[in-house]
C-alpha cells in the first residue's frame, strides 16, 4: 500500500528541474525582507521597494517601481534605481513577456554597468538563464551563459565568473548531469575562495554535497556538508548543511555522526524536530531520528504523510524497510524509484531533443531560405546578362546612326562653305556702311563731349555742397560721441569713487575685527606670561600648568588667525601654485584627523568611514585638501558639544569625483545661510573666535582643485559639508 501511494505521489509532482529552478530562482533573487533598510538607501525609497517588491507579479508592483526609480534618480541614489529596475524584470518573468521581459533586463543591465555594480547585471543575466529554461531552450541558455562568461572574464568581472560557473552548476543539475554540476560548483568555490573573501559559500557547500547525493556517494555528501557547516553565516544554512550531515552520516550508518548532527540541529533551531513542520529540514530529521531510536511505527506514518520531495521520501521508505527486513518492500521501493528516476532522465533527454529538433528545423528553413535567395540573386544576374546583350544591340544601332551622322555632316559642310563665301561678300558691304557709320559717330561724340563738359561742372558744384554737408554732419556725430564718452568717463569715476568707499568700509572692518580678534589672545598671553613672570612661588603647580596651557592655545589662536589672513592673500592674488603629488585616501584622512584630535571636546566621538579603499591614491594637491578637511572638522569640533564628527569619503556622490564629507550633530547651519557661510569674514555667532575666513578659504582652494564644497541641506542631525575633487 505504502509503495502505490508513493509511486502514485513521484508520478504526480511537477517536474524536478522545475523545481530546483524554483529553489535557485530564490536562492539567487536579491534579498528583500531584510530589517534596517539593509540596502543603505533612502528609507522612504526603501519602504517603497519593500512594497513593489511584495506585489512583484502584478501591475500595481511594476507602477510603483516606476514611482520609486523616478524618485531614486532625484535623489541621485544609484542603488535604489537598480532595485526598483529588478521589479519590472521579475513582473515581466512571471508574465513570459519575451520583448518585455528583454527591455527590462537590458534597462537593469545597462544602469547596472554605468554605477559599476556589476552584481545587478549578473542578477539579470541569473533571471534570463531561468527563464530560458522555463521555457524549455536549455541549448539557448547554454550559450547565453558562455557569451556572459567571456564577457565577464574580458572586463575583469570576477563576481560574473562565479556566477556564470554557479548558474552552469545549476543547468546541469536540471539536465541530471550530477557530475558536471558537481564540477561548476567545485569551480565556483575555488574562484569565491581565491578571489571574493566576502562572499559566503556556504550554501556551494551544500550544492556539492547534495551532488553528491544523487550519485550515492555519501562520504562526499558528509566531507562537503561538514566543511560548509564550519563557514556557515546563516541560520538557514546551518539547518541545511546540518540536515546534509545527518542523512550521509545515516546512510553510512555512522550513527555517531548522525546523533552528534542532530543535536547540532537542535540547537540551531532551539527545540525538537517535529514531522509536522513546515520545513522540509525539520520534517526529515524527525524522521531519521524515529528511525534512530528505532520508533519504527511512528517513523512509518511520517513517512507516508511526508509530501516534501519523493526522492527523498523514497529513500526514507527504502532505509525504513531495510532497518525492519522486509527487503521485499524494499526491493520493490528501488525498483519504482529507479523507474522514477529513468523517466525523469528520459523527460530531460526528450526536452534536449525537441529543442535540437527546433534548432535543426529553424536552420533548415535558413538554409532553405539562403537557396531561395541564391535562386533569386541567379534569376536576378539572367535578367542583368539580358539587359547587357539589349545595351549591345542599341550600342551597335547608335554607331550606325553616328555613320549616318558624319555623311550629313560633311553635306553640311559643303553647304557651309557656300554660306561663308555669301558671309565674306556681305562682310565688304558691311564695312563700306561701317565707314559711313563712324563718320557720322565722330560728329554726334563731338556734340556730346560739349554736353559732357556742361553736365560735369555742374555735378562738381552739387559733389562740393554734398561734401560739406557731410563733414558738418561728421563734425556734429563726433561732438556727440566726445560728450558721450565724457558722460560714461564721468560714470565710471562716479562708480569708482563708490567702490573705493565700499574697499575702505571693508577694510575698516576688517582691521577693526583684526584688532578685536588679535587683541584677545594677545591680551591673554601677555597677561598670564606676567602672571607666570612675576610668579615669588607661591602660586601651585596646577595654575602654573593652567596658565602655559592658556598661553599656549591662545598662541596657537593667533597663529591661525594669521594664517588665515596670509592664505586668504595669497589665494585671492593668483599667485599661489598648485603642488600636485599622489596620496591614499587613507593618508589624507588620518592627516587631517591627527591635525584636530588634539582640540576634540571630552563628549564628542571622532571616526572615519569611507566606502573607498584606504589605498586609493588621488593625484592633487595633498597640502590644500588636507587643509580643506582640518578647517570642515574644526568648525565641527567649535559647534559640537556632545555626540559625533565623521570624516567620510564616497566615490558615489559625485560620479567622476572623490568627495570627502564632514557630519557632526552640532548646532547645525540654516538652510538659507548655505551659500552665505561661505563669504569672506562672515560668522554666524559672532561670539565664536576667529575672523570669518575659514570657509573662504575652502570655497577657493575648491576652485583651484577644479572641485567644489557646499552644505548638504538636506541632512538635519547636524551640520554635513560635501568637498568633491577630481578621482
Amino acid at each position: 500500500m505504502v509503495t502505490r501511494y508513493i509511486h502514485h505521489y513521484i508520478y504526480n509532482t511537477p517536474s524536478p528541474w522545475r523545481m530546483l529552478l524554483i529553489a535557485f530562482v530564490m536562492a539567487m533573487v536579491v534579498p528583500c525582507h531584510a530589517q534596517n533598510n539593509p540596502y543603505k538607501i533612502n528609507d522612504q525609497l526603501y519602504q517603497m521597494y519593500v512594497k513593489a517588491y511584495d506585489k512583484r507579479q502584478t501591475a500595481a508592483g511594476r507602477d510603483l517601481s516606476v514611482h520609486m526609480y523616478r524618485k531614486a534618480v532625484a535623489l541621485n541614489d544609484h542603488k535604489a534605481q537598480l532595485l526598483a529596475l529588478t521589479i519590472p524584470l521579475l513582473y515581466y518573468y512571471n508574465m513570459r513577456n519575451d520583448n518585455n521581459f528583454e527591455a527590462a533586463l537590458k534597462a537593469l543591465q545597462d544602469k547596472a554597468l554605468q554605477y559599476h555594480m556589476e552584481q545587478y547585471f549578473y542578477y539579470g543575466v541569473t533571471n534570463k538563464v531561468n527563464y530560458l529554461l522555463n521555457k524549455h531552450r536549455m541549448y539557448e541558455a547554454l550559450t547565453y551563459i558562455q557569451s556572459m562568461e567571456e564577457f565577464a572574464k574580458k572586463n575583469h568581472h570576477v563576481y560574473g565568473i562565479y556566477s556564470g560557473l554557479n548558474t552552469l552548476g545549476m543547468v546541469h543539475m536540471v539536465r541530471m548531469e550530477i557530475g558536471l554540476a558537481a564540477d561548476f560548483y567545485r569551480q565556483a568555490l575555488q574562484v569565491a575562495q581565491e578571489s571574493m573573501t566576502d562572499q559566503d559559500v556556504a550554501p556551494l557547500y551544500r550544492k556539492i554535497s547534495e551532488c553528491y547525493e544523487e550519485l550515492y556517494r555519501y562520504d562526499d555528501m558528509l566531507a562537503y556538508a561538514q566543511k560548509g557547516m564550519s563557514v556557515a553565516r546563516t541560520v538557514d544554512s546551518k539547518m541545511r548543511l546540518l540536515h546534509n550531515m545527518a542523512y550521509a552520516a545515516f546512510m553510512l550508518e555512522k550513527y555517531d555522526v548522525f546523533n552528534s548532527s542532530y543535536k547540532q540541529f537542535e540547537k540551531v533551531i532551539g527545540r525538537k524536530p517535529e514531522s509536522d513542520s513546515k520545513d522540509v529540514n525539520e520534517q526529515e530529521m524527525s524522521i531519521l531520528n524515529l528511525l534512530y531510536e528505532k520508533r519504527y511505527d511512528e517513523a512509518k506514518h511520517d513517512i507516508i504523510n511526508y509530501a516534501a520531495n519523493s526522492r527523498r521520501q523514497y529513500r526514507l521508505w527504502i532505509e525504513y524497510n531495510r532497518l525492519i527486513g522486509d527487503y521485499e518492500e524494499m526491493t520493490k521501493a528501488q525498483t519504482v524509484l529507479y523507474r522514477s528516476r529513468i523517466k525523469m532522465q528520459d523527460s530531460v533527454r526528450s526536452n534536449n531533443f525537441m529543442e535540437m529538433n527546433a534548432r535543426f528545423i529553424n536552420q533548415k528553413l535558413e538554409f532553405e531560405n539562403q537557396q531561395l535567395e541564391m535562386e533569386r540573386q541567379r534569376l536576378l544576374s539572367d535578367k542583368q546578362t539580358t539587359e547587357l546583350k539589349n545595351t549591345h544591340l542599341k550600342l551597335a544601332n547608335t554607331q550606325l546612326t553616328l555613320r549616318n551622322s558624319s555623311l550629313e555632316l560633311r553635306r553640311a559642310k559643303s553647304a557651309s562653305d557656300l554660306l561663308r563665301l555669301s558671309y565674306d561678300n556681305k562682310q565688304l558691304e558691311a564695312e563700306k556702311l561701317l565707314n559711313e557709320l563712324n563718320n557720322e559717330k565722330a560728329q554726334k561724340r563731338l556734340h556730346d563731349a560739349i554736353l559732357l563738359s556742361a553736365f560735369a561742372i555742374g555735378m562738381l558744384v552739387l559733389i562740393a555742397v554734398g561734401v560739406y554737408i557731410w563733414n558738418r554732419r561728421k563734425l556734429m556725430k563726433r561732438l556727440r560721441n566726445a560728450n558721450n564718452s565724457l558722460e560714461r568717463n564721468n560714470n565710471e569715476l562716479i562708480e569708482a569713487k563708490e567702490k573705493a568707499l565700499v574697499a575702505d568700509r571693508v577694510k575698516t572692518v576688517f582691521i577693526q575685527n583684526m584688532s578685536h580678534e588679535i587683541r584677545t589672545p594677545l591680551n591673554a598671553i601677555v597677561g598670564f606670561s606676567e602672571l607666570l613672570s612675576n610668579d615669588d612661588g607661591e602660586m601651585d603647580k596646577e595654575t602654573r600648568d593652567d596658565f602655559k596651557t592658556r598661553i599656549k592655545t591662545n598662541s596657537e589662536n593667533l597663529l591661525m588667525l594669521v594664517s588665515d589672513v596670509l592664505d586668504t592673500a595669497q589665494l585671492e592674488s593668483g599667485t599661489y601654485n598648485l603642488q600636485f603629488r599622489s596620496a591614499t585616501i587613507g593618508e589624507i584622512c588620518r592627516k587631517a584627523v591627527a591635525a584636530v584630535e588634539v582640540h576634540r571636546p571630552k563628549d564628542v566621538s571622532m571616526r572615519i568611514e569611507t566606502d573607498v579603499s584606504e589605498n586609493f591614491i588621488v593625484h592633487t594637491d595633498v597640502k590644500r585638501v588636507v587643509q580643506v578637511l582640518v578647517n570642515l572638522l574644526t568648525n565641527a569640533e567649535k559647534n559640537t558639544e556632545k555626540g559625533f564628527i565623521t570624516l567620510g569619503c564616497s566615490s558615489t556622490a559625485n560620479p567622476g569625483m572623490i568627495t570627502f564629507t564632514v557630519t557632526d550633530t552640532g548646532v547645525g547651519v540654516p538652510a538659507e545661510k548655505s551659500e552665505e557661510i561661505f563669504k569672506s569674514f562672515t560668522k554666524l555667532d559672532s561670539f565664536k573666535q576667529g575672523l570669518g575666513l575659514g570657509l573662504h578659504i575652502c570655497r577657493i582652494i575648491a576652485n583651484l582643485l577644479g572641485g567644489r564644497i557646499y552644505l548638504e541641506t538636506t541632512y538635519t542631525g547636524g551640520a554635513r559639508f560635501m568637498f568633491a575633487i577630481k578621482a
